[in-house]
């Protein structure tokens, strides 16, 4: 086999960066440093490298922030908000050339998601409770999973990172940290761990490796199998390196994902690889093995059992619902309850209803996402986002017909996307909205006339059993 340059060039960089948080002080920021230098040497040397480099920067960014030297923590916390900003221009520039085309699924998801925010915005005038700083930022945060599909979706359809652009520059990236992962997580499980461990699940202790938190080595984890699934098109032997991030996935004893991961394999089992006919019912029993197995987390986080005091997820999503009532038809508005924004900046409702004090105080009050779409967008806004959701939902289901890679990638981001809603941030996570520009680029992806044949063929096929 022949290696190229580029593959050259991605490995020295990606292993020198991997085995940077092995080491602490000066050895961890020199091999960063190197790591720098070599990115920049691939964008001067390697064409439309900047695509690959500026990708995994967004999706290493939990990595980084508990890696790098403490005085780049603020730049890179805010980074991906500037790459949201450099979204934001670069469509209101293929919106003012005249350079895009919409089908009438993307037409409604772009309406229907404007009426959200539309709701947001009338219900934060009407309101008043939050400043004009707080109602931008929240905002901001909100919109940005919306951007980044719609960004991906352009820079796709324009030849700027289309799938095979995309491919060339990510997918050999994507294997070697898969299989550093998998090496990772293998010592850890079973030797002295090389990283602290988190919380002991099921026989052992969960796995986060080098990430802040078990659940971001899992929306990384699942970030990269979207990848190494839309590049299956090109590169079949991308399966084996999804096992093992599926592996890793699983090691991270997180419900939501576990749940993601099986429901990921099913869509391959269901759409890809065979046609097997009753889907629904299919889904119906993954949908059930995926509730026994977050049991117990809701009767943790959304039940009574807890005695005197209702545990926080279950308080919010009560009072989210009591502040969508009191302020029908429309909601509280942005910056008020159930995001991070809100949190930070010292929403009233925080005060008023008890989490500022007490019980309350300091639990993890923004690690929430239903609670906050009903309190701020009301009752008709949560509607609207949730046709939003299903309308995305859709787009896959119907990209998987014509493009079956690019339909499973879609819909594997949003599976996994719906059930981090349920216990996190969902898809305002910046590691779940980091997702969408994937999503963007699956859909936005061309077929040749060659493949809708092959897809078609494979579309006759029955499975009996």
């Amino acid at each position: 086999m022949k290696l190229k340059f580029r593959d050259i060039m991605s490995f020295i960089t990606t292993i020198i960066f991997l085995i940077a948080p092995l080491f602490r002080g000066t050895v961890r920021y020199t091999l960063l440093g190197i790591t720098v230098v070599l990115c920049i040497l691939c964008m001067a040397l390697i064409k439309k490298a900047y695509i690959g480099v500026i990708f995994f920067l967004l999706a290493m960014q939990n990595a980084l922030q508990m890696t790098a030297p403490r005085g780049l923590l603020q730049a890179i916390t805010y980074y991906d908000e500037v790459f949201q900003v450099v979204i934001l221009f670069y469509l209101l520039y293929v919106v003012l050339k005249k350079r895009f085309t919409i089908s009438y699924i993307e037409r409604l998801i772009i309406v229907f998601y404007a009426l959200y925010l539309l709701l947001c915005f009338l219900s934060s005038i009407f309101n008043n409770y939050a400043t004009i700083t707080v109602i931008v930022l929240d905002a901001f945060v909100c919109v940005k999973f919306f951007l980044f599909y719609r960004g991906g979706y352009e820079l796709s359809r324009n030849g700027v990172a289309d799938t095979k652009t995309f491919y060339e520059h990510t997918n050999f990236v994507c294997k070697i940290i898969s299989v550093v992962l998998f090496l990772y997580s293998i010592h850890d499980l079973f030797f002295t761990p090389f990283f602290k461990k988190y919380d002991f699940r099921f026989f052992t202790e969960s796995l986060q490796l080098f990430f802040y938190h078990p659940t971001h080595l899992a929306a990384f984890s699942i970030l990269i199998i979207s990848v190494l699934i839309l590049n299956m098109k090109y590169d079949k032997s991308n399966m084996i390196f999804i096992i093992l991030l599926s592996c890793v996935t699983i090691l991270t004893f997180r419900a939501k994902a576990v749940a993601a991961i099986l429901i990921i394999f099913l869509i391959y089992f269901a759409f890809v690889k065979f046609n097997i006919p009753f889907k629904g019912l299919l889904f119906v029993g993954a949908l059930c093995v995926a509730l026994y197995l977050s049991l117990d987390q809701i009767e943790l986080y959304f039940t009574d059992t807890a005695g005197k005091y209702a545990p926080i997820r279950l308080k919010m999503m009560r009072d989210g619902i009591k502040i969508a009532k009191d302020h029908f038809p429309l909601g509280a508005g942005f910056g008020t309850f159930g995001t991070t924004v809100a949190y930070d900046s010292g929403s009233p409702f925080y005060y008023k209803l008890g989490y500022m004090n007490g019980y309350y105080k300091d639990q993890p009050v923004g690690d929430v996402f239903w609670p906050g779409i009903f309190a701020e967008a009301g009752w008709i806004g949560t509607i609207f986002f949730a046709l939003t959701v299903i309308m995305m939902l859709g787009l896959g289901i119907k990209k998987v017909k014509v493009d079956k890679y690019a339909g499973w990638c879609m819909l594997s981001i949003m599976i996994y996307a719906f059930s981090s809603s349920t216990s996190e941030t969902g898809f305002f996570h910046p590691a779940v909205a980091i997702m969408f520009v994937v999503y963007g680029i699956a859909a936005g992806s061309t077929v040749t006339e060659a493949e809708r044949l092959e897809n078609e063929k494979r579309l006759k096929i029955k499975v009996k059993f």
